[in-house]
C-alpha cells in the first residue's frame, strides 16, 4: 500500500488494539468477579443455616417442646458442620485441580520405563539385541514377558480408572461444578473412552500413523477444550513414542538416517505450528483454530497414507523387501 495510505490505517490499527486490550481487561474482571461469588458461597450458605437455627431457636419460645427445639438445634448444627466440612473438600478439591498432578505424572512416567525394561528384558531380533537374560526370541519365557508387559498395563489401567470414579463420587457429593470442556469421569466414560483409544492406539500402530491423529479428533468428540485436547494429546504421544521408539531399536527396525532427519523437521515444524496456532488463536480470539488445524493435520494424513500405500503396492522392489523382512526373530 502507498505511504499516505498505510498512515491512514494506522489510527484504526491502534483502535483495534486497544479494543482488543479492553476486552482482554474486562474478561480478567469477570474472572475475578467469578472467583469472588464462588469464595462467597460458603459465607451465605452458613448464614442461611445459621438464619434457621434462629428461626428454629424463636419457634421453641413461643411454646414448642423443649426435645424438639433439642433436636432441631442438633440437626443444623449438624448440617453447618456438614456444610464446613463440604466446603473445606472443594476448596482442597479446586486447589489440587488448579496445580499439575505430579503424583500421576510420575507413575505414568514410571510404568513407561518399566514396560521399555521389561521389552529390552526380553530382547528383540536375533543378532541386533539379544536378551540380557538370555531369552530367545519366540520362546515360551519372551512371550511371558511380553504378557507381563500387558498385565502391566491393565493393572495401571485399572487403579486410574479407580482413582477418577472416586474423585467423580467426590465432586457429586460436593456439587462440583463443571467447566465447559470437562470430561465428567463417571462409570460409564472410564469404560467407554479408554476402550476408544486402546482401539484407536491399535489402529495407528497398525497402519503406522500417529497415535495424535486419532485421538485429538477423539477428544474434540468428546467436547473437551481444544487447547487441553491438543496438550493431552501431546504428552500422551510423548510417552507411547519413546516406548514405540526403544521396541524399534531393539528390533533394529529404525533406521538412523530417516530418524535423525525427520526428528528434527518434526521438531521444527511442531514448534512452528504451535508458535502460530497460538499467536492466531490470540489475534483473532477463536480456539475453534485448534480443532481446524487438527482436522487439517488428519486429512493430509489421510492423503499421503493413500498415495503411499498406492506407491508401496505399485512397486516391486518394496513388495519383495517386504515378504523377505516379515520375520519376527530373524
Amino acid at each position: 500500500a502507498p505511504p499516505a495510505k498505510r498512515f491512514e490505517q494506522l489510527p484504526r490499527l491502534a483502535e483495534k488494539e486497544k479494543a482488543g486490550l479492553e476486552e482482554e481487561k474486562k474478561k480478567k474482571r469477570e474472572e475475578e468477579k467469578e472467583k469472588e461469588l464462588k469464595m462467597t458461597r460458603l459465607q451465605r450458605a452458613v448464614n442461611d443455616l445459621e438464619r434457621g437455627a434462629n428461626t428454629a431457636m424463636n419457634r421453641g419460645e413461643e411454646g414448642e417442646g423443649d426435645s424438639d427445639v433439642d433436636k432441631t438445634d442438633a440437626e443444623i448444627e449438624s448440617s453447618i458442620r456438614k456444610t464446613i466440612s463440604d466446603a473445606g473438600e472443594l476448596e482442597s478439591l479446586l486447589a489440587q485441580e488448579a496445580r499439575t498432578p505430579l503424583d500421576k505424572m510420575a507413575i505414568m512416567t514410571s510404568m513407561v520405563v518399566a514396560v521399555i525394561v521389561l521389552n529390552l528384558l526380553k530382547g528383540g531380533k536375533e543378532g541386533v539385541f539379544d536378551s540380557p537374560l538370555g531369552i530367545e526370541c519366540g520362546s515360551m519365557a519372551y512371550w511371558g514377558v511380553q504378557l507381563a508387559v500387558v498385565v502391566l498395563v491393565l493393572i495401571v489401567s485399572v487403579w486410574a480408572r479407580n482413582v477418577l470414579l472416586a474423585k467423580w463420587r467426590l465432586k457429586k457429593r460436593l456439587k462440583y461444578e463443571y467447566a465447559p470442556g470437562d470430561v465428567e469421569w463417571n462409570e460409564r466414560n472410564t469404560v467407554v473412552y479408554p476402550a476408544m483409544c486402546f482401539f484407536a492406539g491399535l489402529f495407528a500402530g497398525m497402519f503406522g500413523v500417529g497415535g495424535g491423529i486419532v485421538k485429538g479428533p477423539l477428544m474434540l468428540q468428546m467436547g473437551v477444550n481444544p487447547l487441553v485436547a491438543s496438550a493431552t494429546v501431546a504428552v500422551m504421544i510423548m510417552f507411547t513414542s519413546v516406548a514405540a521408539t526403544a521396541m524399534f531399536i531393539a528390533f533394529g527396525t529404525l533406521k538412523w538416517d530417516y530418524a535423525i532427519f525427520l526428528f528434527l523437521i518434526g521438531l521444527s515444524t511442531t514448534a512452528i505450528g504451535q508458535f502460530g496456532v497460538s499467536y492466531l488463536v490470540k489475534l483473532y480470539r477463536r480456539i475453534s483454530l485448534v480443532s481446524l488445524s487438527i482436522g487439517l493435520v488428519v486429512a493430509i494424513s489421510t492423503l499421503l497414507m493413500a498415495l503411499q500405500s498406492i506407491l508401496t503396492l505399485t512397486s516391486s522392489e518394496d513388495t519383495q523387501e517386504a515378504q523377505t523382512d516379515n520375520k519376527l526373530c530373524s
